[in-house]
């Protein structure tokens, strides 16, 4: 039985044209929302052991994202998806690209 060659079809590529100009602004809004987000991510920490308290003795679980406070100071984890929601071109759309804000986010 005779086979027939098949033309080689190209790899897809994960770091694209659009990725690299996708890139240097996800390092923005990565850094940007690090730096806007530090004081809720210092304030949520006590937060938390409070929360774990009230809830210990008989009162009400209020996650810190849904508090006066997390509205007043959010974390730098809600501003970053807030700012993805407001601006999808900013939501990581391959491994590369997730693995850069990563990068990003933890250097900050």
């Amino acid at each position: 039985m005779p086979y027939k060659i098949l033309p080689e079809q190209p790899k897809p590529n994960s770091l694209n044209a659009e990725s690299i100009h996708r890139l240097p602004a996800q390092a923005l809004k990565s850094a940007t929302s690090s730096f806007a987000g530090f004081p809720g991510d210092i304030v949520s920490l006590p937060y938390a052991g409070a929360n774990k308290l009230v809830t210990a003795l008989g009162g009400e679980n209020v996650p810190y994202e849904q508090s006066f406070l997390g509205k007043a100071l959010p974390t730098s984890e809600t501003l970053s998806k807030g700012i993805e929601q407001d601006v999808p071109y900013l939501k990581p759309k391959n491994k590369v690209e997730q693995f850069v804000g990563d990068v990003a986010g933890d250097a900050t």
